[in-house]
């Protein structure tokens, strides 16, 4: 039911997930990079500051200003990590990871009331321009200012991706979107040196919208990670390939959920489905063995729930894919899983399943539930179904209550 990943796949996903660090080497990791991206900050303000005073150029100013505001954040970003840092406590016993996420927002509005302060300022350059004042230390610092962003991206996004920080991978795009501004005002320096055209209205007003548009996509990716986002596409594979290859007693697993609680802070849950044959202890010690492996190697709080196939079974296998085939009739991504065949109390043949669908198909529940009955009447008139359908993390019954088939406490009918 699940595709194999591809050796390239699977090389890709290690370099992204197959990394445990613990909350102290992330702590020491990202200090020393936020403290080398503070210190070139700072160098690049005061140069900035000075060449745009003695130059009158506002784009230059509105760079300056904004490496003051990338300063700022640094020192936000250090003070998050800190406390991000901290272990679990009572009040929080998923850890405090997810400060990393408000600290960028902070940052990012930060850069909002930069973009919003010179932007407007640019607006008032674009009406009454003024002439302008540049020599080679003009362009010696801001060349300079470029190649030190680009050092500073390369940091940030290295080690944010080795950690998986927020904060840093934050920094490393606002980062090269200072570059992308630098390069722009440089630009504009050689267009008025050389030919006289005063561009540091229009220019002043591409880096203020620049700015703004790098903070609103950071506010964005921060608050759909507070609310609670899909994981990953890449990191859905990683896990299922970890728990499929994890042992051969494995035959498929489904109903993947993943709880992100900050970086380092990873919960999941799975069903996976092993042979009927195998005995209840050795399931236990199969699933408990795999969960710690992934806590041990990838940082990852795994929890696993077995449940039974039946491959030996040829009824069972012909059902299971009759069923299959029929879903798939009716939309063509379904997959049919967590098959299970009893008898009500009154003798009645139940089958009892889940289908996996795509929630961006149109065709809803009820429609089909009945297309669905109707496939399987040539199979087996006398079969009911009971379907739960899946669509990505919420389950739709069927409305036939499951009671009125037999009689168990309402934990274990659901």
């Amino acid at each position: 039911m699940i595709p194999t990943p591809t050796p390239e796949q699977s090389k890709d996903r290690h370099q992204h997930f197959a990394i445990k660090t613990s909350n102290a080497r992330r702590k020491t990791l990202s200090t020393r990079a936020i403290l080398i991206g503070l210190a070139i900050n700072v160098l690049l303000a005061v140069f900035k500051l000075i060449i745009g005073r003695m130059s009158g150029s506002l784009a230059i100013s509105a760079d300056a200003w904004n490496n003051v505001s990338d300063a700022a954040s640094s020192m936000v970003s250090l003070i998050s990590i800190i406390l991000s840092a901290k272990p679990a406590d009572e009040k929080h016993p998923f850890g405090h990871a997810r400060f990393e996420y408000i600290a960028s927002m902070v940052i990012a509005i930060a850069m909002l009331i930069v973009a919003f302060q010179f932007g407007r300022t640019s607006i008032e350059r674009i009406i009454s321009p003024i002439d302008l004042t540049t020599d080679v230390w003009t362009f010696v610092v801001l060349i300079a200012s470029i190649l030190l962003k680009i050092l500073q991206f390369i940091i940030y996004r290295k080690w944010g991706r080795k950690i998986q920080s927020p904060i840093l991978l934050a920094s490393s795009k606002d980062s090269i979107a200072d570059v992308y501004i630098t390069s722009g005002v440089v630009a504009s320096a050689i267009l008025y040196a050389a030919f006289g055209f005063n561009l540091d209205g229009p220019v002043g007003l591409i880096i203020s919208i620049a700015i703004g548009w790098s903070a609103i996509e950071i506010i964005l990716n921060a608050a759909t990670l507070l609310i609670g986002s899909r994981p990953s596409k890449e990191l859905t594979l990683f896990l299922q390939e970890k728990i499929l290859k994890s042992d051969p007693r494995i035959l498929d697993m489904h109903d993947l959920i993943v709880h992100d609680y900050g970086p380092g802070r990873v919960f999941a849950t799975a069903h996976v489905e092993l042979d009927s044959q195998e005995l209840f202890p050795e399931v236990h010690l199969i699933t408990d063995r795999i969960e710690r492996k992934m806590k041990r190697d990838y940082g990852i709080n795994l929890l696993l729930h077995a449940e039974p196939s039946y491959p030996h079974d040829e009824a069972y296998t012909e059902l299971l894919g009759r069923l299959d085939n029929a879903a798939k009739e009716i939309i063509p991504n379904a997959v049919v899983h967590s098959l299970f065949l009893f008898k009500s109390q009154d003798g009645k043949p139940i089958a009892a399943f889940d289908v996996d669908i795509d929630d961006k198909t149109t065709i809803d529940n009820k429609t089909f539930f009945s297309k669905m009955q109707q496939k399987m009447v040539t199979c087996d008139p006398n079969l009911n179904l009971w379907i739960t359908i899946d669509r990505e993390y919420t389950s739709h019954l069927t409305e036939e209550s499951p009671s009125s088939y037999f009689t168990l406490n309402d934990d274990v009918s659901i």
